[in-house]
């Protein structure tokens, strides 16, 4: 996994607030000095859900089109079109 600037200003970030948490710095809950790793947990969590669902959508249109979501079979069924359609174009 890649280590970005967005991931290292966030780590920085949540280690600078328990530092000062700590120290006595500032006088925040908890919960507002966790508050960068909360967020790049939930987008993380949003982004493994799109992801998801975007492969059950693709999953559903590959249903809906070829009548399986497997992939050897539906590409069986484009080889066998495919092969109908060489056999239209010669006989014409």
């Amino acid at each position: 996994m890649k280590f970005g600037i967005i991931d290292f200003m966030m780590a920085s970030l949540q280690v600078a607030f328990i530092v000062m948490k700590l120290c006595g710095a500032i006088s925040w809950s908890w919960w507002l000095v966790m508050l960068p790793i909360l967020l790049v947990v939930v987008f993380n969590v949003l982004l493994l859900l799109l992801f998801v669902c975007a492969e059950k959508y693709k999953s559903h249109l590959l249903f809906k089109q070829y009548g399986t979501d497997n992939k050897l079979a539906i590409r069986l069924k484009k080889m066998q079109q495919e092969r109908e359609n060489l056999m239209k174009q010669k006989n014409k």
